[in-house]
């Protein structure tokens, strides 16, 4: 079967366009894309709507974005703004402003520097977040790394290893130049289980483990653990078992 012949789609100013199969798409000024689109690199340096799914090798966001379905994209960088009312599943995530996922957040690794919204559940290989997010459903990587610089939640947290930390001297500026919001800088879960876990400033139910670190700043209900536990005497733990 013969290869699909992709053709630019570059747009200024103001004006709409037809969904289709294209090489670039890049807009430059104000678009309403209707349809699908399936393009090799779509790029937005104003503000586009797309009625429709977005796939893509090359997707980058410096404006502001609304797509309508899903996206599906090898490399994603959102520096501006992006609303995606179905899923967004990409290969790698580097995210410096904010993005809202109507559905799930699937990758490989998921590098979060800014701010989060999804809707369902998140999956990836690596997590790794300096600043906040919201997870309606359950977040599970093989390696998760929080440092909270502004509000973190997600219903239910699994991993191999999960590390929650206050720490850094990214974190000590922003605490300095931010002291009024720094109260509000915790991970909030209902249960969070792991191998190998270590917390600080962090809020759950109920905590499991092989080796357990709870940290300062925690306030847990339970931690359940088979082989190691640390806690520290700013942390707050009804109760503790060993399994």
């Amino acid at each position: 079967m013969a290869e699909v012949l992709r053709r630019k789609l570059v747009l200024s100013g103001s004006g709409s366009a037809s969904g289709g199969t294209y090489q670039e798409v890049k807009v430059s000024g104000e678009c309403t894309i209707y349809g699908h689109l399936d393009c090799t690199e779509f790029k937005i340096y104003g503000t586009s709507h797309v009625e429709g799914d977005v796939k893509t090798s090359f997707f980058k966001i410096m404006g502001n974005s609304i797509i309508v379905g899903s996206v599906d994209a090898a490399d994603a960088r959102i520096y501006g703004e992006s609303d995606i009312g179905g899923d967004l599943s990409v290969q790698r995530l580097k995210l410096f402003g904010s993005v809202k996922v109507g559905g799930s957040l699937t990758g490989d690794t998921l590098s979060i520097g800014g701010e989060a919204s999804v809707q369902k559940d998140c999956e990836a290989e690596t997590f790794k977040v300096n600043g906040g997010f919201t997870i309606g459903g359950l977040l599970n990587a093989g390696l998760i790394e929080i440092v909270p610089y502004g509000p973190c939640h997600a219903r239910e947290i699994g991993g191999g290893t999960i590390k929650v930390q206050r720490s850094g001297i990214g974190y000590q500026l922003h605490k300095l130049f931010h002291f009024a919001t720094a109260r509000d800088h915790y991970l909030t879960a209902d249960t969070i289980e792991g191998d190998t876990i270590h917390l600080e400033y962090t809020k759950a139910r109920v905590v499991r483990g092989a080796r357990v670190v709870i940290g300062p700043g925690c306030q847990i209900e339970t931690v359940e653990y088979k082989e190691i536990l640390e806690l520290s005497a700013d942390a707050v733990v009804k109760e503790h078992v060993k399994v």
